[in-house]
């Protein structure tokens, strides 16, 4: 990681009852931004953030001692260590995936969007996908764009699913650093 830089990671993992996942690394200290479950279907969506120092390494992801039948992963660093504005989380089933966010605060700002579903999911009209892992009974996509979008959507099968969707600050400033998946 590069020191100051933003780093999002979303979790996606099923378990009856899925609990709420940490994440440890030398890169900083993740906090927690939001966790979305579904029920009755036990699929979480956790999405965590780090403000990078500079340092790289593996990142560790537990569940308490808990397995999971599921657990896949999406992190994503940003050149900029602006934060998150509002976060919002939504589940349920069917062919569109979709997060409202609220009013954006600033017309610079940024949306970006975790989904974690079983089918496997087509990102939303102007967003660019920044990455997408499937296997172990389900998939977790990350899809960007640049500007303000407060309907952040995936077309997929009919299937259960769990979003969480984030307004960046600054996204001019803000671009994507790579993804580790």
């Amino acid at each position: 990681s590069v020191n100051n830089d933003r780093i999002i990671a979303f979790v996606g993992s099923g378990y009856a009852p899925t609990s709420v996942p940490t994440l440890t690394s030398a890169h900083g200290t993740w906090t927690l931004v939001k966790s979305q479950v579904s029920a009755p279907d036990n699929y979480r969506n956790s999405c965590f953030t780090c403000v990078a120092n500079g340092a790289s390494g593996a990142v560790t992801i537990d569940f308490a001692g808990v397995t999971q039948t599921v657990c896949i992963w999406s992190i994503i660093e940003f050149s900029t260590q602006s934060g998150i504005v509002q976060s919002v989380g939504a589940t349920g089933s069917g062919t569109t995936a979709l997060a409202t966010l609220a009013a954006f605060e600033d017309s610079l700002n940024a949306t970006l969007g975790g989904l974690f579903c079983v089918g496997n999911p087509t990102v939303g009209a102007g967003f660019t996908q920044l990455g997408e892992i499937g296997g172990g009974g389900g998939y977790i996509n990350t899809e960007w764009q640049t500007g303000n979008d407060t309907t952040v959507d995936w077309s997929l099968g009919s299937a259960a699913w769990v979003v969480v969707a984030l307004e960046l600050r600054e996204a001019s400033a803000v671009v994507p650093g790579g993804a580790f998946l």
